[in-house]
């Protein structure tokens, strides 16, 4: 249910306070909203709350933020649900590194600071082989893409060289039922959390990235 509302819906917000920056410390920067409970905040000076599905403070751990958040979607996966994570923010918020695209987290290996989406690959092959061991015979094909909607283009990550030469990536609604279609994107078959942690990487690496003033890597 939304928070506040009583309404059913299937969506869920939450919201992630990140800690302060050395470089803003020394900008004088402070901040400027705290939590007052699990699902509420405040703003300081302003005193307004705002009231979410779940609230996190900057002392939140990434393993707190994917139980609450992506494992139950994960799990759902398995029953035929179809399920998205939206990270929404802006430059430096801390979207790149709470869904755990970033290169230096992929490469040093740091399992505190892996984000939602190789969690989600890790316990994905971890239900597939519960599902095994409970099911003899049962067989599992994992697909993945991994696009970048930059502008008003669509990149294809796992064919950068495509994408740079021009090559078309559609999305669009498809017939009888099928939900979101993508055109032209290459899939690659992974048959373990290396084989999806080794994709990611090299889509990592072909991100478009641009230096801003909040985030040299943004």
């Amino acid at each position: 249910a939304m928070a506040g509302t009583g309404a059913e819906t299937s969506v869920r917000v939450a919201v992630r306070i990140r800690p302060i920056l050395g470089k803003e410390k020394v900008e004088g920067c402070m901040e400027c909203v705290r939590p007052t409970s699990r699902t509420e905040l405040v703003m300081e000076g302003k005193e307004k709350r705002f009231t979410f599905d779940y609230v996190f403070g900057k002392e939140s751990s990434q393993e707190e933020i994917y139980r609450a958040n992506a494992s139950p979607l994960v799990h759902s996966l398995f029953d035929g649900y179809n399920a998205t994570v939206l990270a929404y923010g802006q430059t430096g918020s801390g979207k790149t590194y709470t869904m755990g695209t970033s290169t230096d987290c992929l490469v040093e290996g740091d399992e505190e600071q892996m984000g939602v989406i190789p969690r989600a690959m890790e316990e994905i092959f971890q239900i597939i082989e519960e599902k095994k061991e409970s099911n003899p015979g049962a067989e599992f094909y994992l697909r993945v893409q991994f696009l970048e909607v930059y502008g008003e283009d669509i990149r294809d990550l796992l064919d950068p060289a495509g994408s740079a030469e021009g090559k078309t990536v559609i999305i669009r609604e498809g017939r009888n039922g099928e939900g979101v279609v993508v055109d032209g994107a290459r899939e690659e078959s992974v048959k373990s959390t290396q084989d999806m942690l080794g994709a990611l990487e090299r889509g990592a690496l072909c991100r478009t990235t641009g230096s801003t003033q909040m985030n040299f890597h943004s």
